[in-house]
């Protein structure tokens, strides 16, 4: 056996040696009620446990028998009352719910380390110890101020960077000093994001690297012009913004990269997006949920290397016997419309 999973239980605590007998790579712990772990949990998987799944639990703090796991690659404690960084008493020192001497043990061993509550206000200092991390996944936090240094100790290892579920807060400039990100997900951001936001990211220090870009669910209304500056740039997901309509314009800005997947699922969208048809490279497009009535002839020409194509929850009224001409890397499986 090489996983466990415990996840969906109503679990409170972890007993000393719950583990000892085992020989496991991976621990689902997520959805329970957990407070505690005490000391020896991971007494017997301290050098096969790779991956720790404590999301949605009641932690409040990093449990210090997580430092004893010498081959641990990725913790997820998403979710769990643990807070961010307390200053102490005059500005001296200060305490982290993301425990430092734990965060120390495992610095040199955690790839993917993921993150957040609503009771996070201020950066974990401690992250700074994470020095070979290359996914990092924030949720939920209320974080009005991200520090100019928030990425310290890992702006060189770092190439997936997922923030989302934000109530409050800014989209921190910090990112301009990731310089090996490929791949950026800025999903659900709750409070009034919009177009005017995007106008203050960093994309031109990240544009040489950046290949993947999601901005699902963000209220835009237009596609953020700073999209032209990420001249690397293969994927855009903009699933779940009021669009509507999406103009020749906003299309070209995406020419300068190499776009080879384009999703617009739940857009609002009335009809295919007219420039479309100019990405040539387009190897995926994704237009499920919208309201599009039709597929006219030109809609999808020279788009020579669409092999993905979905209209599925769309009121297609009307196809055109053309639209699909010259096709012919256009894998059936994939063509849904109805």
């Amino acid at each position: 056996m090489t996983s466990l999973e415990l996840r969906n239980n109503s679990l409170s605590s972890i007993p000393g040696n719950s583990f000892a007998a085992l020989n496991v790579s991976e621990v689902d712990l997520s959805n329970n009620e957990i407070r505690t772990i005490n000391a020896g949990a991971f007494s017997g998987v301290t050098l096969s446990l790779k991956r720790l799944n404590l999301a949605n639990n009641r932690l409040t703090s990093l449990p210090a028998d997580i430092g004893v796991l010498t081959a641990i690659s990725e913790i997820d404690l998403r979710w769990n009352p643990i807070p961010g960084f307390t200053p102490g008493s005059h500005g001296r020192g200060g305490t982290d719910g993301l425990s430092d001497e734990v965060m120390k043990q495992i610095g040199d061993s955690i790839t993917t380390f993921k993150f957040g509550s609503s009771i996070v206000n201020s950066w974990p200092q401690s992250l700074s110890h994470l020095n070979r991390v290359k996914e990092l996944v924030v949720a939920g936090v209320n974080i009005p101020y991200w520090p100019p240094s928030a990425f310290h100790g890992f702006e060189r290892t770092l190439t997936k960077l997922t923030i989302e579920n934000l109530p409050v807060g800014s989209v921190p400039y910090a990112i301009a000093t990731l310089t090996h990100l490929e791949e950026l997900h800025l999903d659900n951001l709750q409070y009034p994001f919009g177009d005017a936001s995007l106008v203050s990211l960093p994309f031109a220090a990240i544009g040489g690297t950046l290949k993947v870009l999601s901005l699902k669910n963000d209220s835009l209304t237009t596609f953020p012009e700073g999209i032209q500056q990420l001249t690397s740039l293969n994927s855009l997901t903009l699933d779940g913004n009021h669009l509507e309509f999406v103009s020749d314009e906003a299309i070209k800005l995406l020419q300068v990269a190499n776009v080879t997947m384009l999703s617009l699922k739940d857009c609002d969208l009335k009809r295919v997006p007219g420039a479309i048809s100019d990405l040539k490279n387009l190897q995926e497009l994704h237009l499920s949920n919208n309201l599009i009535r039709s597929i006219e002839s030109t809609d999808l020409q020279n788009l020579f290397e669409l092999r993905e194509l979905d209209m599925s929850g769309n009121p297609l009224l009307y196809i055109s016997d053309n639209s699909l001409c010259g096709l012919n890397s256009l894998l059936v499986q994939y063509y849904c419309l109805f």
